[in-house]
Parts: C-alpha cells; sequence; structure tokens
C-alpha cells in the first residue's frame, strides 16, 4: 500500500523551506521527495534536508518515539546534475547515514519507480 502526501499540505512545514511530498510504503517506509524540474542545486539538498529533519521532530512529538520507519530522502531530477552538486550530495549523504537516513539523487522516473517497488515487497 503506497499513500501520498502533498508536503504543502502540513501546517508544519508552512514557513519552511520543504520538499514536495513524501510516500508512506507499507507503514514502514518514507520516502520524502523533492521533484526539480530541471538541473538539481545546492538548495534541493537543503529543503530534502530540512524535510527531513521536521517530519522526524513532528513525528517525535505525535508519537513519542522515534518509530521504526526507514526513511529515504530522493531528489528527483530531470536534467544531468554537475560536479558541485555531486560533491555536496556526498557528503550529506554520508552525514545522513550515520542517523540511519538514506540520500539518493535519482535522475528518471522509472528509477523512482524501481524503488518505490523494491520497497513494496518488503
Amino acid at each position: 500500500m503506497i499513500k501520498r502526501i502533498d508536503l504543502d499540505k502540513i501546517a508544519e512545514l508552512k514557513n519552511v523551506k520543504h520538499a514536495d511530498y513524501i510516500l508512506i510504503v507499507n507503514n514502514t517506509h518514507v520516502i520524502i521527495v523533492e521533484e526539480v524540474k530541471g538541473r538539481p542545486k545546492l538548495d534541493d539538498i537543503e529543503q530534502l534536508n530540512n524535510t527531513i529533519a521536521h517530519l522526524h521532530m513532528i513525528h517525535q512529538l505525535k508519537t513519542g518515539s522515534s518509530g521504526n520507519i526507514s526513511v529515504i530522502g530522493v531528489i528527483h531530477y530531470y536534467r544531468r546534475s554537475d560536479t558541485m552538486f555531486n560533491k555536496v550530495l556526498t557528503s550529506k549523504t554520508k552525514e545522513a547515514a550515520q542517523k540511519g537516513i538514506k540520500i539518493k539523487a535519482i535522475s528518471c522516473k522509472k528509477a523512482l519507480n524501481t524503488l518505490i517497488n523494491s520497497l513494496t515487497k518488503h
């Protein structure tokens, strides 16, 4: 089961630069997606990180725990990324991994669908 939530509708994120939407897969995985129409920018990484931090805080406040949900941040873009973006993304990916969060840059719809499908089988 996959549930999509538009993050513009989350009151707690109104005044925060945030990703576009989340996908909740089988109530065990959360994919936070930042859609980029053109070439990905450093701002897109920032928005993804802001969203991860705020959603984690909201979840802890509402449930009293960090829960047992896997979190994957995705920057979904359509044009080739530049070298600086890749360097910063690599650094942020390592930081996030220490917190148990995966961050991926995905450049096509097929790859995003493959990720989603792989999680529905778990």
